[in-house]
């Protein structure tokens, strides 16, 4: 069982170990094995050093074990930047890093923190996008060839604090009750429509398009396992990413086939093919997924009931693959 907990001096080798291990093997796509960048990047990875840094009064040290060996490793400066943030070869994928995460976000809010914010290297630049980060500038080169990209998190706010965070979560929505459409909304006549109709309002980042595809109470599922259910949260989820990341993305799907469950109830699966452009943090590239939906008719229009989004990996790897 994995417990995060605060880190210990007594923690130093072994965390200092993950952190090591984790950027010469896991960020080997970000360093290229160029023997400067890595050593520059971990000139200051020593367990002195982090015995430094978590006697500091303003971070907050935490570290993910199970039966004595140490998974991951974080640590959060009071002003709201993560500093660090690793976990072991081997450790990924298992929901470690979520924890972490948590761990640094709720001693975020005992700080009083409207934000957080960091710089991720570009294997990690979709994790902290599942996370709800949104990047906030261009990479910048740091330790020779490795790029960092910057991100920010805004996070929730206390009940009783009416601060800027709260005006953040709720302007997708309004953009959505007060929508400048670009595209006409569709009103899909048969389940077969919806591909090609999620594909165009994507496509012209016409996020109330997008969401009149959607049943009012619909549930949607991204392909970072990202769950939210009705149309506002729908659109609000959409909408910061196609001001920033995805602004000049593309989709092109294609339909694989439809179900017939029921008298207006029809289920489906097509391929999306996401193209990113220059806006992504991580730059030009593409992405595949296989989409599940389901959709209800209502009055002669068919609208999605729910919907969930799988990226295609490689098994054994977990990377991201292309279909043929």
């Amino acid at each position: 069982m994995i417990t995060v907990r605060p880190a210990e001096q007594k923690d130093a080798d072994a965390a200092i170990g993950v952190v090591r291990r984790s950027i010469t093997e896991l960020c080997a796509p970000d360093h290229h094995h160029d023997e400067k960048t890595l050593a520059t990047w971990l000139a200051n990875k020593t367990p002195q050093n982090f015995l430094s840094w978590l006697s500091n009064v303003d971070n907050f040290c935490v570290v993910a074990e199970s039966n004595g060996h140490l998974h991951g490793v974080g640590v959060l400066q009071r002003r709201g930047e993560i500093l660090l943030f690793y976990l072991a070869p081997g450790s990924q994928r298992q929901g470690i890093g979520r924890m972490v995460h948590t761990a640094l976000e709720r001693k975020a809010a005992q700080w009083g923190l409207e934000s957080l914010y960091l710089e991720s290297t570009a294997l990690a630049c979709s994790f902290y996008e599942a996370l709800g980060y949104q990047p906030t500038g261009r990479p910048v080169l740091h330790f020779g060839v490795l790029q960092c990209f910057p991100y920010a998190k805004q996070l929730q706010p206390n009940k009783a604090d009416g601060c800027a965070a709260a005006k953040f979560q709720r302007q997708a929505p309004q953009s959505f009750k007060e929508p400048k459409t670009t595209t006409p909304m569709t009103e899909m006549k048969r389940p077969e429509a919806a591909p090609g109709a999620f594909q165009a309002a994507w496509n012209a980042h016409d996020m109330a398009a997008l969401g009149s595809l959607f049943d009012e109470d619909a549930t949607f599922v991204n392909r970072f396992g990202h769950y939210v259910q009705g149309v506002d949260e729908i659109v609000a989820l959409h909408v910061p990413i196609h001001e920033t990341i995805y602004r000049d993305s593309t989709l092109e799907n294609e339909l694989i086939d439809v179900a017939h469950m029921a008298d207006g109830v029809a289920v489906i699966h097509f391929w999306s093919r996401l193209a990113a452009g220059a806006a992504h943090p991580a730059g030009p590239h593409e992405v595949d997924t296989l989409i599940l939906a389901v959709l209800t008719r209502r009055n002669g229009i068919w609208r999605i009931r729910a919907l969930e989004n799988v990226t295609l990996t490689n098994p054994r790897t977990g990377e991201p693959v292309l279909r043929g």
